[in-house]
């Protein structure tokens, strides 16, 4: 289930945020996939390239039931430019 505050940070690879939007406005499901393809860099971004994986580094690990049973919380995800292929790199936020 998401929640209508559920959201996703792009950092660049020195972890600084470029980004941040809710997993309701793009349509993405909680949990968030392990690594997500931006396309189209748009003006100012630090990303030259038209195409980005991002790869998921921390995400909330609160169920769908105990994040209902909370009113000032939000879940959210961090992702960084993917410098590996190995799933293994993601980290858990708690």
């Amino acid at each position: 289930m998401t929640f209508d505050d559920d959201y996703v940070q792009l950092m660049d690879a020195n972890g600084k945020v470029i980004g941040q939007v809710l997993c309701k406005k793009i349509n993405m499901e909680w949990p968030p996939p392990p690594v997500i393809v931006v396309t189209g860099g748009g003006p100012g971004s630090p990303y030259s390239v038209p195409t980005t994986e991002f790869q998921r580094i921390r995400y909330s690990q609160l169920t769908d039931e105990e994040r209902k049973a909370m009113s000032h919380v939000c879940r959210g995800a961090e992702y960084r430019p993917r410098l590996s292929t190995d799933p293994d790199d993601t980290v858990v936020l708690h």
